[in-house]
């Protein structure tokens, strides 16, 4: 269970951040980084991102980081894909609600 606190602090993230721009660079580098780990191929990870500005995964991973709970320690938010979230061990998927 999250207390009434976290909830309203993951809820100010998310308000706060309503009209803000999509991360369209943001997700490009992770398509970039996601493929070119698939192929084994060494690199040195870009900066593409836009400051302000966020894609889904980020930005959820960034409201439940202001709430006080990491969801994925010691990655950056904008390494994680919506995929991740099923292995999540902090999540737990709820059905037919």
């Amino acid at each position: 269970p999250i207390s009434d606190y976290t909830k309203s602090r993951i809820l100010k993230f998310s308000v706060s951040r309503l009209g803000t721009s999509y991360d369209t660079k943001g997700i490009l580098q992770l398509i970039y980084v996601k493929l070119l780990t698939l192929l084994n191929i060494t690199f040195r990870k870009p900066v593409f991102q836009s400051p302000n500005s966020y894609f889904c995964s980020e930005i959820l991973v960034e409201a439940f980081r202001y709430g006080g709970i990491d969801l994925f320690p010691g990655k950056e938010s904008s390494d994680i894909t919506p995929s991740d979230f099923e292995s999540c061990t902090k999540l737990v998927i709820v059905q037919n609600v």
